[in-house]
C-alpha cells in the first residue's frame, strides 16, 4: 500500500492507494498528453481543461459541451494529476 501525505493550507491530507490499475509510465504519458493538448493550449492552461480538441490541435465545435471549460472535470484532473505526480516520484 502506498500511502502519500499532502500538506495544504496547514492541514495534512492522507491519501491511500491499495491498488495500482494502471502501468505508473502509462498513466503518466496520458496525463502529459492532456496537459498539453487540453490545458495549455487556451490562455496558457490559465482556464481549465477543455472537453474536446481536434488531431490539428484547434477546439471541437461540433457540439456545445465540447466547446466547454467544465469546473468539476476540470478539478477531477487536477486533483488526479496532483495524487498521480506524488505517488509517481
Amino acid at each position: 500500500m502506498t500511502v502519500v501525505r499532502i500538506r495544504a493550507h496547514s492541514e495534512t491530507c492522507v491519501f491511500s492507494c491499495a491498488l495500482q490499475v494502471f502501468q505508473k509510465d502509462r498513466v503518466r504519458r496520458a496525463l502529459q498528453a492532456i496537459h498539453a493538448g487540453c490545458v495549455l493550449p487556451f490562455d496558457g492552461g490559465r482556464m481549465g481543461a477543455i472537453n474536446g480538441m481536434r488531431p490539428d490541435g484547434r477546439k471541437d465545435t461540433s457540439s456545445p459541451q465540447s466547446e466547454e471549460f467544465w469546473t468539476g472535470v476540470t478539478y477531477s484532473l487536477g486533483s488526479l494529476m496532483l495524487m498521480e505526480v506524488c505517488l509517481l516520484n
